[in-house]
């Protein structure tokens, strides 16, 4: 549906060792011939969970090796940083399969989109948000967004694959493991194929959301914006966002932002994530300051540095110095 795949593609499998990338790699090891593909494996150590982290990785390793499967290791020592240990280690995984010389597949389920709709709404969010996890991105694909967790474990046990279980995924310290573990088995209750009807809409959003945004003009003028319909200009005000460094927008950015358009003052001015100041010229919206833009600047002592971006100039001298 995606043309996801080609006659001679390389397919590099993200395999954790759990039962979702398990299932996935031995069905691309099927697929093989009949796709005319290569199909190699990766896996990134997080180092997350000392002996239980490098047990996982011999455990894919032997896998590898036993199938005859390429393996591609990759491993950082992961920490948290200001999304989170998660977001950490997802960036670092990430980052890895980049370095890798094929495309990426990943293993996420319409489970794993089902659970991903209902974070981003509990963090507030938009049509894109709705929309769940991409089902293609430049050399990254997810084959399994249209499969549940039950069709997985049902083709390991036909095929006798074996897979281990991430002792992190019984907790509930995350956010996702909480909705797995309590919320989703309470939408199941009512209706079985949730996950799966909850994922099919979020492909579907997707599509729209694209093809609004293909239409959506970058518009920075305050009269032309105050005409337009809320919606148009939520969408106008979060591309818009995106010019000026704020990588993403979330729904309280686009209202701080409407308030600016619709200010009384034709100067007012609003900070955003990522360093970004955003001012009202009178009739124009103007980025006035991008903090990380910022060339670093060594002051010099004694004497004054000017610093162009920022528009000041700083004296360094003595304590004793007047003009310090």
């Amino acid at each position: 549906a995606y043309d996801m795949i080609h006659s001679g593609d390389h397919i590099i499998c993200a395999v954790s060792g759990g039962a979702d990338s398990m299932a996935l790699l031995f069905a691309m090891k099927l697929l093989a011939d009949k796709l005319n593909i290569q199909v190699s494996a990766a896996h990134f150590n997080h180092h997350l969970r000392g002996a239980e982290s490098d047990s996982d990785a011999a455990f894919v390793a032997e896998f590898c090796q036993g199938y005859q499967i390429h393996l591609y290791s990759g491993e950082a020592n992961v920490v948290a940083g200001k999304k989170g240990l998660e977001a950490a280690a997802r960036e670092a995984r990430y980052t890895f399969f980049k370095t890798l010389p094929g495309i990426v597949a990943t293993a996420h389920t319409a489970d794993d989109n089902a659970e991903t709709v209902l974070m981003n709404m509990i963090r507030g969010t938009g049509l894109k948000g709705l929309g769940g996890i991409s089902p293609v991105k430049p050399n990254l694909i997810r084959p399994m967004l249209s499969v549940n967790r039950a069709d997985v474990m049902a083709f390991l046990e036909e095929y006798h694959i074996p897979h281990i279980e991430d002792s992190s995924n019984a907790t509930d310290d995350f956010l996702r493991n909480r909705l797995r573990h309590h919320i989703m088995p309470l939408f199941k209750d009512e209706n079985p194929r949730f996950a799966e009807n909850t994922s099919d809409m979020a492909l579907r959003l997707r599509d729209d959301e694209a093809l609004l945004s293909a239409i959506t003009a970058d518009v920075s003028s305050v009269s032309a914006l105050r005409k337009m319909e809320r919606g148009q200009r939520a969408r106008c005000l979060e591309s818009f966002l995106k010019s000026c460094g704020v990588k993403e927008p979330e729904s309280e950015h686009i209202k701080l932002l409407d308030k600016l358009v619709f200010s009384d003052n034709p100067s007012a001015k609003a900070s955003f994530p990522n360093g970004v100041c955003i001012s009202r010229n009178y009739d124009e919206l103007e980025v006035s300051l991008l903090l990380h833009a910022i060339t670093p600047t060594k002051l010099v002592n004694p004497g004054t540095t000017v610093l162009k971006e920022l528009g000041i100039s700083v004296t360094c001298g003595t304590n004793e110095d007047p003009d310090c």
